[in-house]
């Protein structure tokens, strides 16, 4: 950092998946932003940013080889299992 400039390196992996025929196809990427930053009336912003690609594949989605293998299926919000197991409340 150098007063109102600054860089910063921030690692990314994402999954897309993309539907089409006749198999719908999984990617994966994993990167980096490597940004560089000025400070504005008191606020960060990006002035430059460039996305680096470290690796990537993909691949058909055939059918999932983990389903029945005894792992809890994630669900959205208070019917989440962590929400019981740990104590969560939501206080709106």
């Amino acid at each position: 950092m150098d007063g109102d400039k600054a860089g910063a390196e921030t690692y990314f992996i994402a999954t897309c998946i993309y539907p089409g025929e006749p198999d719908d196809m999984r990617n994966q990427i994993g990167g980096r932003y490597v940004d560089t930053l000025e400070r504005e009336d008191g606020a960060w912003r990006i002035n430059q940013r460039l996305c680096v690609r470290e690796w990537s594949c993909s691949q058909p989605i055939g059918a999932d080889w983990l389903a029945g293998a005894g792992f809890i299926e994630s669900q959205r919000g208070a019917a989440d299992v962590s929400w019981e197991r740990l104590g969560m409340s939501f206080s709106g």
